[in-house]
Order: structure tokens, then C-alpha cells, then sequence
């Protein structure tokens, strides 16, 4: 990981790799979690970066376009359905490629 690498950087990969979840679902929701997002957006797996992913989909859930889900065994999980402004736009942006 660049020592370049900021917050927007991040939240930009951080998005980039929720897209590509919500590209590749079979279903009709998604669950996310930090470090599965760290881990596609090759980002470490440390405590800061996993922090700051959290910061950015407590974001996106302030915001409406994810809901959270539960938080159990230390993890919080989040939910993407197919009636989530965010996965209305991606699979949008996907069919008009």
C-alpha cells in the first residue's frame, strides 16, 4: 500500500469494490462487511484501514444507499438489496454498457 494512499483514495476503492459485488451478485443483495471490501479494494488489512472502511459505509448508510445488518462476533455487517439506490445505479450503469 502507497504511503500516498488517503482517505479519498480509499473511499474511492472502497466504492470501486462495492460496484464489483454488486456487478457480480447472482441474487438480489449483497452483505458486506470491512475487511471483505479491504480485501477487494487491496487494501491491508489493519486496524486504521478497516476503520476508515467502516467510517465509509456508515457513510453510505447515513446516506441511505446501504443498510446495516447486525453486528456479531466483532463484525458489522451491512446489506445492499436490489431496491437500494446504490445497486439501482450500478446495475444501471452496467446495462447501458
Amino acid at each position: 500500500m502507497s504511503s500516498e494512499l488517503g482517505y479519498f483514495n480509499i473511499e474511492q476503492r472502497v466504492l470501486q469494490a462495492i460496484a464489483e459485488l454488486i456487478i457480480n451478485a447472482k441474487g438480489t443483495c449483497v452483505c458486506i462487511y470491512p475487511k471483505k471490501i479491504a480485501k477487494l479494494a487491496g487494501l491491508r488489512l489493519t486496524p486504521v484501514s478497516l476503520s476508515v472502511i467502516h467510517h465509509i459505509l456508515r457513510d453510505l448508510e447515513a446516506k441511505g444507499l446501504i443498510q446495516f445488518w447486525s453486528y456479531k462476533n466483532r463484525k458489522y455487517r451491512y446489506l445492499i438489496t436490489k431496491d437500494s439506490p446504490l445497486w439501482v445505479e450500478i446495475k444501471q450503469k452496467v446495462s447501458e454498457h
